[in-house]
Parts: structure tokens; sequence; C-alpha cells
């Protein structure tokens, strides 16, 4: 199991390795507390393992730049209300 320095960091250690991004929500989310929420599904294809990452606050925006700026290797985009 790898250990990553924050969810960005293993965005692209999965997309390097090959993995895609197979569910990823149109909008940063806020908690109860205001705070920004980001996550997203991937799979790697070779082993069929699929990760979720997560992140709040500032990191949850920079992820959700990052998942952004790796469209062509997104399979569905999920709606606000969770519906693609």
């Amino acid at each position: 199991m790898s250990t990553y320095k924050n969810s960005v960091q293993a965005l692209y250690s999965l997309l390097h390795k090959g993995g895609k991004i197979t569910i990823a929500p149109e909008t940063v989310t806020f908690t109860s507390s205001g705070l920004e929420y980001y996550s997203l599904e991937m799979c790697d294809d070779s082993n069929h393992t699929q990760y979720g990452l997560r992140a709040y606050g500032t990191e949850a925006i920079e992820l959700y730049k990052e998942t952004k700026r790796n469209l062509s290797c997104i399979v569905k985009v999920m709606s606000h209300k969770g519906r693609g």
C-alpha cells in the first residue's frame, strides 16, 4: 500500500500508473461546518483496484482543479446531485 503526501499527489501517481478517474463531481461541495470537500473515484484496470480520494479545505480545491486538468482521464462526471 502506498502512502502519499496529499490527495493531489495520489491522483497523479495513480494516473501515471495508468489509473483512470471513474467518477468526478462537477463542483466542490461544503461540509455542514462550511469546510470545502471534494472526492473522486479512480480505477486501475490492470489489477481491477478501485480507489477513493477525498480532500478538505484548500486541498479539496486543489484536487478539484487538478481533476479538471485531466478531463481526458475521466469516465463519468457526476453532478452535485449525484446524477451523471
